[in-house]
């Protein structure tokens, strides 16, 4: 009994080593995530600067080069087909509220009259990309009546860009990214249609007011007093804070 004791004892061991000889391989995989080195994948746009809204831009495109601020960046990649060209980007802003197409529009039938009503016109449109610890912006336009719009760019490098609006005039902000690669089998123009931005309604948590009224007397009568009722004594006219932007 004592011998066999042993003998499993010795099985036992000699698992335990074979068993480390064969993970030697995978070892420096667990010594990286223990030691922090596994991370998260950066093209989810979490090391990028953010946009004019705060929110951060999508990882650049391989082979982008950072360039002066005011400059879009360009592709260095080395390939037979141009990596840049020219580009029609489109797409419509769409107002909701709780994510449900909103009626809002100016001029839309049934819409509420202005200035109850959001006048799309107003609203700037641009196109940002992620250039270095910046941003950069690449083309603005504004949208027409009813929300859609275009850029037309004579030269745009393949990169990941993002089209957005800016909170103000009635919506919230919102945005929408895009890579771009030039397709020369498009002519004249490669086409990118980014579709809806959908953009909640804004609402202020304060707005104009006028509160009126006029004080008057309704008489008294009492202990052998009697005032008749009189004329307006005053006239009360408040005026609350007036927000300088269009709700």
């Amino acid at each position: 009994m004592r011998v066999r004791g042993i003998f499993t004892i010795l099985v036992l061991i000699s698992l335990v080593f074979v068993g480390c000889s064969k993970k030697k391989k995978s070892m420096p995989f667990w010594f990286l995530l223990g030691s922090g080195g596994a991370v998260a994948d950066s093209s989810g746009g979490l090391d990028t600067p953010p946009d004019s809204n705060g929110v951060p831009l999508p990882t650049p495109g391989d082979s982008v080069a950072v360039t002066d601020p005011d400059e879009v960046p360009g592709n260095n990649s080395e390939q037979e087909v141009s990596n840049h060209g020219p580009a029609r980007v489109v797409g419509t802003i769409v107002p909701v509220i709780s994510g449900v197409p909103a009626n809002v529009v100016c001029g839309s039938p049934g819409a509420p009259q202005s200035p109850a009503c959001i006048d799309l016109t107003l609203i700037s449109v641009r196109i940002e990309v992620a250039n270095g610890e910046t941003n950069t912006l690449v083309a603005t336009t504004n949208a027409e009546s009813n929300g859609k719009f275009q850029f037309d760019l004579t030269d745009l490098p393949n990169n990941n860009y993002r089209v957005l609006i800016n909170t103000g005039y009635g919506l919230n902000y919102t945005y929408q990214d895009f890579s771009f690669v030039f397709d020369p089998t498009q002519n004249p123009y490669t086409l990118v249609n980014v579709g809806n931005l959908l953009a909640e309604r804004l609402y202020y948590g304060q707005g104009p007011a006028q509160f009126t009224g006029i004080v008057t007397s309704p008489g008294f009568s009492g202990g052998g007093v009697t005032v008749s009722p009189g004329p307006p004594l005053l006239e009360l006219l408040f005026l609350s804070w007036m927000p300088t932007e269009t709700q």
